[in-house]
Parts: structure tokens; C-alpha cells; sequence
């Protein structure tokens, strides 16, 4: 076989340009499995340094110490080239990561502010500790530097610290770039977090959060409250009120219109016939029926879906007993109006 045709042995791949070698490497989507290229040749010893995207995923490494992953994390960022920007970062760490310093992960959120340039990930799943210390969030406080490069931001299961935002002020900067912001599962000053929404995100399309907040430009809002919530949303489009009950005397619309692109509510909810209500018409409503066997709690729930919004496309994902179906979806039907597409999905519990 000809020398071209069997491989001539030479080493094609190292004479690629860095773009292409990075785009390579960035598919691993493990920064750690990107940094061992370096052993290689010469020509890798720095390719790693310059990607644009970096993955510290480690949170189903349970067997590895979690020190050893914030080192590692530490040491790749310090080994960055400096005129690295990122345009992605990752920083996902063990299970139990309730022992990861509040100084190492504000460094790790300082790193981002002076060099990110796109998508901020941060995932620090507690677990129970390895050296029985009881340490309360209050004392793991992880401050949030202005990052105006961001342009999405989540932070999740960050149970075991809490995260404090500074006031902003004139000389502080903003999030200026900032379009999603998820915060989910995590432990926030609510008044701090406020403020920021309210004069340091002018470009914030998507908000999730477990926390009070609203902005003007606001368009999609998934809430996962458990204390008085206060929204200013005059863009408000798209509502999930999935989880928590609705009280108007507590968890405000303050600036709202009543027309909502697509809703997603629940009857196990309390209240939830209050936020059909406050939501006068909804092009698209997603219903989730769930009601339970006894004869008192059926009567209680299809009285609280008793109020529905106008809407076009109903989507209802009915879990129940078989019997309650029909009586439950005709009640449906004779409330909804103005119904033009109706999907229904049906599942019996276990």
C-alpha cells in the first residue's frame, strides 16, 4: 500500500493553526482531559491555555477528593494565557462541595468578571460532610463581582453558600451584557439581589430565581419562592408559577400587563386559580391536574380550578384516577373560552 494511502507516519494534527486545534479540544468539554494534551509534544504544551471555553465537571466525581478538584480548577485558571477571553465557564465540583471554601469560589467569580465574555455556570451540589463541621450558609457568604461580560449566569444548588451582591453604585459597573440570569436552588440576600435587577441588568430577558426581584424589560420569569415577592414587569410574556401557592397580598405584579403569551400553572397549587385570574387572557396555558383520590379533596380542587384565563391553546397534563378524567376535563372545557387547540396528556399515578 502506497506510503500516502497507509499513513506516512508524520504528525498532521500538530501543524493544524490554534483555532482549529481549539475547537478540537473544546468538544471534549472537560478542560482537565484538554490539559493532559500537553504531554504530547511541545506544540501542545500551550494549545490548552487558549480555549476559549473551559469545563471543570466534576460533580458526579464522588470518589475524588474535592480539594483536589478546586486545585485543579485554580491551577488551569492560573494557567490561562492572558489574553484568553472566555467565552463559556463551567465550575461544576463534586457531590458535597459544602467544603469549598467562600474565598476560593469568589476568586473563581472574579476570574469570570475580569475575563468572561459569554455563559457563567457555577454548580455546588451539598452533600454531607466528610469532617462533621456544621457550617450555616451565613458563613459562607461568596460575593458576586460585576461581571458586564456575562451575557447568562446560573447558579445552582448552591445551597451551602450564600451569595451577597453588592450594592451598585456609579463607579461599580454593571451587568451590562447580562440576558439570563438563573438562580435556582441557591441561598441569596433577597433586598441585595433586588437592587442589582432593579439598576445594574438594563438588558435582562430571563430571570429565574428563588429570590423577590422583577425588572422593566423582563419577558420570561420561572419564580421558585418561598417569601414575599414584588415584580415590575411590564414585558412580562411567558409565566411559570409551577411550584408555589399564589397570594396577591404577598407575591405582587406590581407592574404587569394582563395579557400573557403562554402560563404554566398547577391545580396542586394553592392560589393558582388567582394567577389564571390576575392573567385575564393567555395565548397559551399549560394546566398540570393533579387530584387526589378522596371525595373531599376532588370536590376542593375542581372548585379551584374553577377560574381560568382566555386562552387559544390549552395544554392539560392530567394525573389522576381514571374516573376523574371525564367529570374533570368537561368542567375544564365549560370554563375555558375561546379554546381553538386543546392537548391532553394522561397519566394514571403509580
Amino acid at each position: 500500500m502506497a506510503a500516502d494511502q497507509a499513513g506516512d507516519g508524520a504528525d498532521h494534527i500538530s501543524g493544524l493553526p490554534d483555532e482549529l486545534l481549539n475547537g478540537i479540544l473544546v468538544h471534549l468539554r472537560c478542560t482537565a482531559e484538554a490539559a493532559r494534551t500537553s504531554v504530547l509534544s511541545r506544540r501542545w504544551r500551550r494549545v490548552w491555555t487558549t480555549l476559549p471555553e473551559l469545563y471543570f465537571c466534576d460533580e458526579h466525581e464522588a470518589a475524588e477528593p474535592v480539594v483536589r478538584a478546586q486545585d485543579r480548577v485554580d491551577a488551569a485558571l492560573d494557567a490561562l494565557a492572558a489574553a484568553t477571553t472566555v467565552s463559556r465557564l463551567e465550575l461544576k465540583m463534586p457531590y458535597s462541595s459544602s467544603h469549598v471554601a467562600p474565598e476560593r469560589v469568589s476568586s473563581w467569580l472574579r476570574f469570570a468578571s475580569r475575563r468572561l465574555a459569554g455563559e457563567l455556570h457555577l454548580l455546588l451540589p451539598c452533600g454531607h460532610g466528610g469532617d462533621g463541621v456544621k457550617v450555616e450558609p451565613e458563613q459562607r457568604r461568596v460575593a458576586v463581582p460585576v461581571c458586564a461580560g456575562a451575557t447568562a449566569i446560573s447558579f445552582h444548588h448552591v445551597m451551602s453558600h450564600t451569595l451577597r451582591f453588592p450594592p451598585p453604585t456609579p463607579a461599580g459597573g454593571a451587568f451590562t451584557a447580562l440576558a439570563t440570569l438563573c438562580i435556582l436552588q441557591a441561598r441569596v440576600d433577597g433586598p441585595e439581589l433586588e437592587g442589582v435587577l432593579s439598576s445594574a441588568c438594563p438588558r435582562l430577558k430571563k430571570l429565574a430565581l428563588p429570590a423577590r426581584g422583577g425588572r422593566p424589560e423582563l419577558q420570561t420569569l420561572s419564580l421558585d419562592v418561598y417569601w414575599d415577592v414584588r415584580i415590575a414587569a411590564p414585558k412580562l410574556a411567558e409565566l411559570d408559577w409551577f411550584k408555589f401557592c399564589y397570594d396577591p397580598a404577598r407575591r405582587r405584579f406590581e407592574e404587569a400587563g394582563r395579557h400573557l403569551r403562554r402560563l404554566r400553572v398547577t391545580t396542586a397549587s394553592s392560589g393558582a386559580g388567582a394567577v389564571r385570574k390576575r392573567f385575564n387572557k393567555v395565548d397559551e396555558l399549560k394546566l398540570s391536574v393533579q387530584i387526589p383520590n378522596t371525595v373531599k379533596d376532588y370536590e376542593r380542587h375542581v372548585w379551584g380550578i374553577s377560574t381560568f384565563s382566555m386562552c387559544e391553546i390549552l395544554t392539560v397534563y392530567f394525573r389522576a384516577e381514571s374516573r376523574a378524567f371525564k367529570p374533570t376535563m368537561l368542567h375544564i372545557l365549560k370554563k375555558c373560552r375561546g379554546i381553538r387547540k386543546l392537548v391532553v396528556y394522561f397519566s394514571i399515578p403509580t
